[in-house]
């Protein structure tokens, strides 16, 4: 399946939607860069159509797909890409770029990483972790504390940045603990998992 959560990213320029793409290791000049933009004023359903017929060609080499203005896709469209998500055996990120959120399909957000413009400040207003934060008895230190899930989501989001770094060096298990920590971020998110236990799983998972 794939590796990680789509990126469903509120962004109002492509220059901010590019600065977070970076920001999450996607690069919209890279060849394997699939960029779709609005046919007129919508993104319409043979342009889903056509991306699952390329991808399926191209087999299960990685690539990146990128939308731009997903909220001018029609309900018939973002149905068909919900498809394509819901897709194993795709090596494949996907970003959406949106006005606002509400403007996508439950069940897609439901799918999806969800970044907005107050989020991203967040994330560059706090520190990075590190590895050294990620000493024995760690599960107990205050900044592993969160009562709110916005705490906790904020403290996912910095786990998953940590293990990014960690995995260009060559760590081979970064990745399987990224994919992890996405799993528990979209429960936080969209079942009412509980913050504090949230932590505690990603806390565990880089430490063990």
């Amino acid at each position: 399946m794939n590796t990680t959560l789509p990126l469903l990213i509120q962004s109002n320029t492509d220059s901010s939607f590019h600065e977070i793409l970076k920001k999450e290791g996607m690069n919209v000049l890279k060849n394997d860069c699939i960029k779709i933009h609005p046919n007129g004023m919508s993104i319409r359903i043979d342009q889903i159509r056509s991306l699952r017929a390329y991808l399926y060609n191209a087999g299960g080499s990685s690539r990146q797909v990128v939308f731009y203005s997903f909220h001018k896709a029609s309900v018939e469209s973002q149905n068909a890409l919900l498809k394509i998500l819901e897709e194993k055996g795709l090596s494949i990120r996907f970003a959406l770029q949106v006005e606002s959120i509400e403007q996508v399909l439950s069940t897609i957000r439901s799918r999806c990483r969800i970044i907005t413009s107050e989020s991203l400040r967040d994330l560059n207003q706090g520190s990075d972790f590190t590895m050294t934060d990620f000493a024995p008895n760690t599960l107990f230190h205050s900044r592993f504390t969160a009562s709110k899930k916005e705490d906790a989501e904020l403290i996912c989001v910095k786990c998953i940045s940590l293990l990014r770094r960690e995995a260009q060096k060559g760590e081979i298990l970064a990745a399987r603990s990224i994919q992890k920590i996405c799993t528990i971020l979209n429960l936080l998110k969209h079942n009412n998992l509980n913050p504090q236990l949230a932590v505690d799983q990603c806390v565990i998972l880089i430490s063990s």
